[in-house]
């Protein structure tokens, strides 16, 4: 019970500092469905996010209604579990990382913005994908919509890894964090700036 109440004031305190960066303005708050929990991100005026973790996730997690022009527009949000269907649709900016496997059509319409899945994602990830990028550490199929440009160890990735690993306490092996990706480019029935890195074991 102590630790309940010692979490509620600490979530508290987190939230109006939120509010307290602008002064003014809106709190948004978002309730993720966990498959057996839930799961809470806080939007501050200034778009600073707080996300209280989550295990699993669902279907269209850091994506708008379907209706909606985009999806999130900022912040990070961490599974460390599997996630559903069209995690990061339409997102704007901001970054969802998945410690699990991902289901079909990761990253459909990304505008801009990261999606990152340790495990394996779903059929067609990244379709209609405007600038953003979609990791994937374990198997994946990459559309005919994207063209192979070259195998590599990203530098951006390096750096995203130490801040998993530094910052929000992920567990990411070390193969991983030197390991070389198959850049493709696509999709070519948008703008063709978005890009699927997928890993290999090419040397």
């Amino acid at each position: 019970m102590r630790v309940v109440m010692l979490t509620g004031l600490f979530l508290s305190a987190c939230v109006l500092g939120l509010l307290a960066q602008a002064g003014t303005g809106t709190l948004n708050i978002y309730y993720i469905d966990t498959e057996g929990g839930q799961s809470t991100l806080f939007v501050g005026p200034t778009g600073e996010s707080l996300l209280v973790d989550t295990g699993n996730a669902g279907d269209r997690l850091g994506a708008g209604r379907l209706a909606a022009a985009r999806g999130m527009s900022g912040g990070e949000i961490i599974v460390r579990g599997n996630a559903g269907a069209e995690i990061g649709a339409k997102m704007r900016r901001g970054t969802v990382i998945v410690a699990g496997n991902a289901g079909p059509r990761a990253g459909i319409g990304v505008i801009a913005g990261n999606v990152i899945v340790f495990g394996s994602a779903g059929e067609d990830p990244g379709r209609f994908n405007k600038r953003g990028t979609i990791v994937v550490c374990g198997g994946v199929t990459v559309a005919p919509t994207y063209r192979y440009d070259c195998t590599y160890r990203p530098p951006h990735l390096a750096v995203t890894m130490v801040h998993l690993k530094s910052r929000r306490k992920f567990a990411i092996d070390d193969d991983v964090s030197t390991a070389r990706f198959r850049r493709y480019t696509g999709d070519m029935a948008e703008l063709g700036r978005g890009e699927i890195l997928a890993r290999t074991d090419e040397r």
